[in-house]
């Protein structure tokens, strides 16, 4: 039995021994890892990646990327490109090894490029501008548009003969009627405008007192109340026109509007599935100065930088409307030839999860 003990015990360390190098197998990986230089090609596009004179960059993914490389004995040199066209086609000559950035996995990306794990959810939104200027030009683009101009200026013309008529027949039958013909025609003028517009006139003499004269003024009331509520009408429906169309809740709103998009993102490809007249963009800043200035509808991108974008400039009068759509998931983009570097990237970004970091990254770029 005393011999049995110390047998026992030698035979359980070297099982316990065993299953923690088994347990631990992974850890171990990471740290026989050689360290390695890699490029990483960044497109600027806030929050995923910012340009800093001070820091170089900084960004979600910029900061994720930092912490997955001190794991897994990466270092990261940044090659900026100016768009996400460029930086695709940086991936696929191998110029760098990562893309990182505002990029979206996508089937179309996967026929030319590896992704890693996700590294955040996401999907397309909608932005508008706050700004309801240029009502009145809307309002008369709306009446031209109805042929209500058109008939308005043949009411004006209608006006002007019928001043004139009445002028004639007011020099002929009113005495007291003046002479001049400019004032003659003002004051005809102002009695058949006065008639149009409000039903009645102040005109007080002799003409117009018989059964003759009392039916012309009867069926001339009509015409001005008719009038009246023609205008009234066109110009309402216009309105409201405008205030509807002026309305974008969401991607159904979207077909005959003019919409901006990310140059080469999900959004343009997006766009131009659904038929939708659109422009590109090279960055967010031109995207909404385009949108103020009322050059275009909306602007349509993901929905994280379009958020990030309107918490730092509480001043522009921009909104984000509508749910998510064409929902996407946020990775790092990896060469065909870099396997390696992404099944490091891989093992890295899990034990940033494991750690809690991945977390804590997220709460300080999307907190709110």
């Amino acid at each position: 039995m005393r011999l049995r003990l110390p047998l026992f015990m030698c035979v359980a360390s070297l099982l316990c021994g065993a299953l923690s190098s088994s347990v631990f197998a992974d850890n171990s990986d990471t740290e026989r890892w050689s360290h390695q230089k890699v490029r990483a090609g960044v497109f600027a596009d806030a929050p995923f990646a910012i340009s800093d004179p001070a820091m170089g960059w900084k960004g979600y993914s910029v900061d994720l990327l930092t912490e997955i490389a001190s794991r897994v004995n990466l270092e990261v040199e940044y090659v900026p490109y100016a768009t996400l066209p460029e930086l695709y086609e940086g991936l696929g000559r191998g110029d760098v090894d990562v893309g990182i950035g505002n990029i979206l996995v996508t089937s179309r990306g996967v026929e030319r490029l590896e992704f890693t794990q996700p590294i955040l959810d996401g999907g397309l939104r909608i932005m508008v501008s706050g700004d309801k200027r240029h009502s009145l030009g809307k309002l008369w683009d709306g009446l031209v548009s109805g042929g209500h101009v058109r008939v308005v200026a043949i009411g004006a013309g209608f006006t002007v003969c019928a001043s004139v008529l009445l002028l004639v027949v007011l020099r002929l039958f009113e005495p007291q009627f003046t002479r001049r013909w400019r004032e003659g025609f003002a004051e005809a003028f102002y009695h058949v405008v006065s008639v149009l517009m409000t039903g009645k006139t102040n005109y007080s003499g002799t003409l117009g007192r018989g059964w003759i004269g009392r039916i012309v003024v009867a069926l001339w009331l009509c015409f001005g109340v008719a009038t009246v509520a023609y205008v009234t009408s066109s110009i309402a429906s216009v309105m409201t026109a405008n205030s509807l169309a002026r309305e974008i809740n969401g991607p159904n709103d979207l077909p005959g509007r003019v919409v901006e998009t990310l140059e080469g993102s999900p959004a343009l490809r997006y766009v131009s599935s659904q038929g939708l007249q659109s422009r590109s963009f090279k960055n967010l800043d031109d995207a909404v100065v385009a949108l103020v200035n009322h050059q275009v509808d909306a602007v349509v991108s993901d929905s994280s930088s379009l958020e990030y974008y309107d918490f730092l400039h509480p001043n522009i009068n921009v909104n984000e409307v509508g749910p998510l759509f064409e929902r996407r998931h946020y990775a790092f983009a990896v060469g065909e030839r870099s396997d390696e570097i992404r099944r490091r990237l891989n093992v890295g970004l899990l034990l940033v999860r494991e750690g809690g970091i991945f977390e804590h990254i997220r709460s300080q770029w999307f907190a709110r």
